[in-house]
This record gives C-alpha cells, sequence and structure tokens, in this order.
C-alpha cells in the first residue's frame, strides 16, 4: 500500500479536472480562490507536489468560469 505522500503524487489529471469541477460548480468563480488558499496552505507547510497540484486546479476552474460566465457548463 502506498504511503500518503505517494498517493497523492499518483493524482491524475481526471481527478485534478474532477476537483476543479466541483469548486467551479459549487463556487463559480470563487472556487479559483478557494484552490488558491488550499495551495498557499501546502505551500506553507512545506508541501510543494501539493501545492502544484492546488495550483493546476486553480488554473483548471479559472479556465471553466472564464469559458461560462462563471459557472461550468457540462459537454459531452
Amino acid at each position: 500500500m502506498p504511503n500518503r505522500r505517494e498517493s497523492f503524487a499518483m493524482t491524475t489529471q481526471e481527478q485534478v479536472w474532477n476537483t476543479a469541477w466541483i469548486l467551479a460548480e459549487h463556487y463559480g468563480e470563487a472556487g479559483v480562490g478557494v484552490a488558491a488558499e488550499m495551495a498557499k496552505s501546502f505551500e506553507i507547510g512545506g508541501k510543494h507536489e501539493e501545492r502544484d497540484v492546488w495550483l493546476s486546479i486553480m488554473d483548471k476552474v479559472r479556465e471553466l468560469t472564464a469559458e461560462h460566465g462563471g459557472r461550468p457548463e457540462f459537454q459531452q
């Protein structure tokens, strides 16, 4: 069984996009700030890989909300 650090390092792009989608859907454009605060907390804690994941989530929330007037839109 991988340890906690190894598990986090195995975050997939699908997981990152799913998290971004949930934040964008729940918070709209404010989800960018939520993800930024998560990234900042990991930065303070010295967890740079985790910070990088949250920065990626932040960018994706920004992309999702910018494209659709502040809320994501499901496309098949």
